[in-house]
C-alpha cells in the first residue's frame, strides 16, 4: 500500500472520517518544521521526532490489522533502538490501543501506560 492509501484507510478508522489530506498536510508539517521522520513498515505509517531526554515522540498511521500493527511497531522500536533512543511515547485515545502494548510490545520493552484527561493515554516505551 502507499503512504496515501494508508492515511485514507487511517482518517475512515481512527479520525471520524476526516480528509486524508490533513493528515498528509499535518505530517508534512512535522517533517519540515520539527524534523519529524516518517518510516512505513507493512501497511504502517510511523511518525517520528526527537522529543524529551533521548526519547523520540512518535504516532502511527495503521491501514494493517491489530496484530500487524503490534508487529510493525516492534520492528520500529528496533529502529529506534538502533538510532540510540533511550525509548519512546506517545498520546492516544483509543483503549484497545493499551491492549496491544501490553500483549506484543510488554513482553519484550517495558511499557508504562498511565491515562490522561480528558479521554486519552500517554505511553511509555523503555528501549
Amino acid at each position: 500500500m502507499t503512504p496515501e492509501e494508508i492515511l485514507k484507510i487511517d482518517a475512515e478508522r481512527n479520525h471520524k472520517g476526516l480528509d486524508h489530506r490533513v493528515l498528509i498536510g499535518m505530517i508534512n508539517k512535522e517533517v519540515k518544521e520539527a524534523g519529524a521522520h516518517l518510516l512505513q513498515q507493512g501497511d504502517t505509517l510511523m511518525l517520528f521526532k526527537t522529543g524529551k531526554d533521548q526519547k523520540a515522540e512518535f504516532h502511527t498511521f495503521n491501514a494493517a490489522s491489530a496484530a500487524d500493527l503490534a508487529k510493525n511497531g516492534l520492528i520500529f522500536f528496533q529502529v529506534l533502538k538502533k538510532l540510540k533512543y533511550k525509548g519512546a511515547y506517545s498520546d492516544y485515545e483509543n483503549p484497545l490501543i493499551s491492549k496491544l502494548f501490553m500483549t506484543y510490545i510488554d513482553p519484550v520493552y517495558k511499557v508504562d501506560i498511565t491515562e490522561t484527561k480528558p479521554k486519552g493515554y500517554h505511553v511509555e516505551v523503555t528501549l
